[in-house]
This record gives C-alpha cells, sequence and structure tokens, in this order.
C-alpha cells in the first residue's frame, strides 16, 4: 500500500508539472547550432539558395511552431542591410531584425526533394536610396499587404544573395529565412502603426497654416484700401513753391487788355 502511494504521488507531480514550450529552444543558441556550421561553407553573393544550411532552418522553423512566432522587432532592434551585407560572416545564422519596402510576392512552392521542408513563400523588399534587395523565404503565409508597404520582419540570415532583374540589371541583398513578417507602414494611406507623425497629422498642419496665410493677406488687403480711402490732411498735401514776384506778370498782362488801353489806342 504504502509503494502504491509513492507511485500516484509520482504520477501526480509528473502531470502537474508544466511542459517545456518550444520557443526555449530557439532561445537556447545551441539549438541552432547545426544549422550554423552547416552555413560555414555558403558562399556569398551567388545567385542560388540551394544549400544544406538554407533547408536545415526551414526545417528548423517547421519543426518548431513556437520559435520566431513573435517578431517583436523594435525600431532599435533593426540592423541596417549595409552591415549584413559587409560582415555576414559576424550575422550568418542569427536571428536578426530588418525592415523594407515589399516589391513583390512570389506564388508559394514546394520542393519536392527535400521533405519536411513544406510549401515557401518568397517575399523580395527594397529600402529607398539603394539597389539592393532583401529575400525573405517564409515558411507561414503573410499577412496580405499592398507593394510598397513597409514590414519588419525577424528572420535568420543566411547569406548575401546575388540577384539579376527582367532587365538585366544585377545587384545583392540579404536572404533570410523566417515565419512571416509585421506590417509597419500601409502604403494605401501611409499611416505608421508605430506612434509618431502620420501623413494625416501633417495634412491638416498645412491646411491650418494655408488658412492663417489667407487671413494674414485679407487683413492687409483692407487695411491698404482703408488707408487709401482716408482724405489727407493740409500737412500732407504739397504746397505750392514760388514768390509773389512769380505771380505779377499775371497782373501786368490784365492791366495790358483793360478797355481804357483800347480806346486810347484807337
Amino acid at each position: 500500500m504504502a509503494t502504491t502511494a509513492i507511485v500516484v504521488w509520482y504520477a501526480s507531480i509528473t502531470v502537474a508539472s508544466p511542459p517545456q514550450p518550444d520557443d526555449a529552444l530557439e532561445a537556447d543558441s545551441s539549438s541552432t547550432q547545426a544549422g550554423i556550421d552547416l552555413l560555414a561553407d555558403i558562399k556569398d553573393l551567388t545567385f542560388s539558395f540551394d544549400d544544406e544550411g538554407f533547408y536545415w532552418f526551414c526545417r528548423y522553423l517547421r519543426e518548431h511552431p513556437a520559435a520566431l512566432s513573435s517578431t517583436a522587432c523594435g525600431f532599435d532592434d533593426v540592423v541596417p542591410w549595409q552591415y549584413l551585407m559587409e560582415r555576414p560572416s559576424d550575422y550568418r545564422g542569427r536571428a536578426e531584425c530588418v525592415e523594407g519596402r515589399v516589391l513583390r510576392e512570389q506564388p508559394e512552392y514546394e520542393v519536392v526533394s527535400r521533405p519536411g521542408v513544406g510549401r515557401l513563400r518568397q517575399v523580395d523588399l527594397g529600402t529607398p536610396g539603394s539597389s539592393a534587395i532583401a529575400t525573405l523565404v517564409l515558411v507561414d503565409p503573410p499577412p496580405s499587404t499592398p507593394r510598397k508597404s513597409l514590414v519588419r520582419v525577424r528572420g535568420f540570415f543566411i547569406k548575401v544573395r546575388s540577384y539579376r532583374t527582367e532587365s538585366g540589371d544585377e545587384g545583392a541583398g540579404p536572404l533570410f529565412v523566417a515565419r512571416t513578417f509585421d506590417v509597419v507602414e500601409t502604403a494605401r494611406n501611409g499611416v505608421r502603426s508605430e506612434s509618431g507623425v502620420n501623413s494625416r497629422d501633417i495634412l491638416t498642419a498645412m491646411a491650418g497654416i494655408t488658412f492663417g496665410l489667407f487671413l494674414l493677406v485679407m487683413m492687409l488687403r483692407r487695411q491698404a484700401a482703408a488707408s487709401a480711402t482716408v482724405p489727407k490732411s493740409p500737412a500732407d498735401r504739397p504746397s505750392v513753391s514760388g514768390t509773389p514776384s512769380d505771380f505779377e506778370w499775371m497782373g501786368e498782362k490784365s492791366r495790358e487788355s483793360t478797355p481804357e488801353d483800347h480806346s486810347t489806342r484807337g
């Protein structure tokens, strides 16, 4: 009986113990060390990303749904693309935050020869002032968002990938394996989901400034019209220059034309 009681007590303790969350594996850096080791021989500035290390991280996210389930990327967490492209070996295999604007989303596909990878989605991002294009390979469907929308993502950096456009232009950009991304700003109305000044505030301020300038112009015009209708004081009127001698010729001419002079001459 004592032995049975001990077994029941131990079983109750075992059932009551909470299960270990899957994200504990993601928090432990050793959980991704195998994938990092596979990326040791990966080559940057190549077009293809058909590499063992790339597929390893795709399977890792598929097998651990809690890993990167929340991007948790703040503005200060974002790593500039330039850092990744200048020092790819320093970031390879690490979960980093980047942001960019959606250029295009490729149709989802499945690599049949790679079991366990599942269906993948490819999204290309751009950034203002640069010809670089970041490639996101997502294991989950991303949220529907218009082109040129600003998104932020936390993903495993794989390498710097080269690309060639349909027009023949060549370039490069970082390649990530991620779960999904967060929309920071939609291209439809340009309103940021974060705190800060948005386009509506700017338009309201511009309208207020324009209305204020209109009132100022109207006041100045009314003041100008009112000053034009006020009669001038004697001090403001132009004075007549000259002396009495300047006008003596007028008196002399009038005397020459009197009737007496005409009668004497006749």
